[in-house]
C-alpha cells in the first residue's frame, strides 16, 4: 500500500507541476480564473485494447486482448483547462486526463508458423490481466464551431501513462499459445511511461459527447518489455465546474 501510495503522491506532484504555471496564465488573461474550463466527461463505449509482452531474456513473446472490438468500457476524461492559441479562436491547447479498466482475457494465436500478427485469432487460453490505467496529456486542439452549438475537434496529446495491473500470459517463440502451456505471471506499476492519443470528437449544444480515440505506450522493466495500443469509441456528457 506505501508504494500505490508513494506513485499517487508523485503523479499528484507532476500535475500540479503542470498546470500552476499554466493557471497563473489563464487567470490574468480570462474573468473568471482558471478553474472557468474545467470539466468531467463520463463516458461508456466500446475498446480494443491489446498488451504485446516480450520477454527479454529469451525473446518469447505474446499478446492478451478483449476477444474483438465489443468490450464496453466505462472511462473518465477530465480537462483541467484549455487555452486559446490563435485569434480565430480555433486552435487550443488542452491540459486533460483519460482514466479508464482493464480486463484482458484472449491471447492472440497466429496460423503463421513465424508468429505473424497479421494472421490468427483470439482464443481463450485461461490467461488474463486486470487494472486500470490513466494518461495525462498536453494536448492540442483543432476544434470548429457548429451552426447549431457545439463543436467538433480533432487532437494530438503527449504525455504520460501511469497504471497498476497484473496477471499472466503464455509467452511462446512463434505466437502460439496454448491452454495448459506455462504462464509468465506479470505485474505492473508504472507513473511516468511516455505515451500518446489522438482524439476526434464531437460535442452536442447540450453536453453530450462522442469521441474515437487511439492511443498507446511501450515500456520496460526488468524482465519485460510492454507494448500497448487501443482504439476506442465512447459516448459521455460533459459537465463542467
Amino acid at each position: 500500500m506505501s508504494l500505490i501510495y508513494q506513485k499517487l503522491t508523485q503523479l499528484l506532484l507532476i500535475v500540479l507541476l503542470a498546470v500552476s504555471p499554466l493557471s497563473i496564465y489563464a487567470e490574468q488573461s480570462s474573468d473568471g480564473g482558471w478553474w472557468d474550463n474545467f470539466s468531467l466527461t463520463p463516458g461508456l463505449g466500446f475498446r480494443h485494447l491489446g498488451v504485446d509482452v516480450t520477454r527479454q531474456s529469451d525473446g518469447y513473446h505474446g499478446n492478451i486482448s478483449n476477444a474483438g472490438f465489443a468490450q464496453m468500457v466505462f472511462s473518465l476524461n477530465i480537462i483541467f483547462n484549455e487555452f486559446q492559441l490563435d485569434e480565430e479562436g480555433k486552435v487550443f491547447l488542452e491540459l486533460n486526463s483519460y482514466t479508464s479498466f482493464l480486463n484482458l482475457d484472449h491471447q492472440f494465436y497466429s496460423f503463421s508458423s513465424s508468429g505473424d500478427t497479421n494472421y490468427g485469432e483470439r482464443v481463450d487460453v485461461g490467461t488474463s490481466l486486470n487494472g486500470y490505467y490513466t494518461y495525462f496529456l498536453p494536448s492540442i486542439k483543432y476544434a470548429l464551431k457548429l451552426p447549431r452549438g457545439g463543436e467538433m475537434s480533432a487532437s494530438l496529446g503527449i504525455g504520460i501513462w501511469s497504471s497498476e495491473f497484473s496477471g499472466d500470459m503464455i509467452l511462446t517463440p512463434d505466437g502460439r499459445p496454448v491452454s495448459g502451456m506455462a504462464t509468465a505471471n506479470l505485474s505492473i506499476s508504472t507513473i511516468d511511461e511516455p505515451a500518446y492519443m489522438v482524439n476526434l470528437k464531437w460535442r452536442t449544444a447540450d453536453g453530450w459527447v462522442y469521441m474515437m480515440s487511439v492511443g498507446g505506450t511501450s515500456f520496460s522493466d526488468e524482465q519485460f518489455r510492454y507494448e500497448i495500443e487501443e482504439v476506442s469509441m465512447i459516448i459521455g456528457k460533459v459537465v463542467y465546474f
